[in-house]
């Protein structure tokens, strides 16, 4: 039984594009919280006058917006190569727990201070563990509905990605005339992947293995293949292909699928047409691979316009 949780736990997991883009997600958050708070009023918040419904509904939704800002940089998915259920639950519990704590606080000094002191306004006494129980009732109700409704849209989101019709031909900037074909060979004999150019998609570093993503035409799903063998020796099997990238220490990249650069001088991170997980970049690599997104755009604009 133990050793099931542990595999569960150590079980890779797609990262939504919410989780990388803070700003959008946390004003999503902002404004999903007020909205729910503004007309189901859970907390009791019916039992207060109007004004101390707005202050605490409006307190709510920042605090909601805080503890996610604040959680989703402790436990940022940019750097690490493997994104684990481990994580996931981490995050999710960690998340929830910080915002309850924020919103409790944020309670008792309504009701302590603000409420009878600054504003005198005669509220209903309190027991704040009862109230605790309550915050805490609600806050993780809420979370995870809005969690599971923010988890769908990625996963549509992906899917409408994924279900583009696989055709570069136009975009197809730095692939040399000659090189059709791609062969990246393991240290085990007979260990091998052949692929045409322009369905090879990445490659991730596993341990003492090296992981060959690329989109299969048949079914344009995106498949992947175990190779064992080490990131220097792709490098040198792959010197000849300008447009395979090393943009981390831990990827290889198409750079004709290089769709979006996201991120600031200090973190950043790509996205890749047709695959789901952001890829991160290393510091000294941002301003080529920003380049490299700046000329690709030119290209295509310019055929659009021709």
């Amino acid at each position: 039984m133990l050793n099931r949780i542990i595999l569960f736990l150590r079980k890779e997991t797609h990262r939504g594009i919410l989780s990388y883009k803070t700003n959008k997600a946390s004003l999503l958050t902002l404004i999903s919280v007020f909205f729910v708070l503004f007309f189901f009023k859970p907390f009791g918040l019916s039992d207060f006058k109007p004004v101390v419904q707005q202050f605490l509904i409006t307190g709510y939704s920042i605090c909601a917006f805080i503890g996610y800002c604040t959680i989703i940089t402790i436990f940022s998915p940019y750097n690490k190569n493997k994104w684990t259920k481990f994580h996931e639950i981490s995050t999710y519990f960690t998340c929830f727990l910080f915002i309850t704590i924020l919103i409790y606080v944020y309670t008792l000094f309504c009701f302590k201070i603000i409420f009878p002191k600054v504003l005198k306004i005669e509220t209903l006494g309190i027991r704040a563990n009862h109230l605790f129980y309550k915050i805490f009732f609600y806050t993780n109700i809420i979370g995870f509905i809005m969690y599971r409704l923010f988890l769908m849209y990625d996963l549509l989101h992906s899917y409408k990605n994924q279900s583009k019709i696989f055709n570069l031909n136009t975009k197809k900037i730095y692939l040399k005339k000659n090189g059709n074909l791609l062969r990246f060979l393991g240290k085990n004999k007979n260990e091998h992947i052949t692929l045409k150019a322009d369905t090879f998609i990445c490659i991730k570093s596993e341990g003492h293995y090296t992981k060959v993503f690329y989109m299969c035409t048949k079914t344009s799903q995106v498949k992947y293949m175990f190779l064992r063998n080490t990131m220097k020796e792709i490098e040198n099997q792959t010197i000849n292909y300008s447009f395979i990238y090393r943009c981390h220490k831990s990827f290889f990249v198409n750079l004709n699928l290089l769709n979006s650069v996201v991120g600031n001088s200090n973190r950043t991170h790509i996205y890749l047409e047709h695959f789901l997980d952001p890829i991160p970049v290393s510091k000294s690599k941002i301003p080529q691979i920003k380049d490299m997104r700046r000329r690709k755009s030119e290209v295509i604009n310019f055929e659009k316009i021709v």
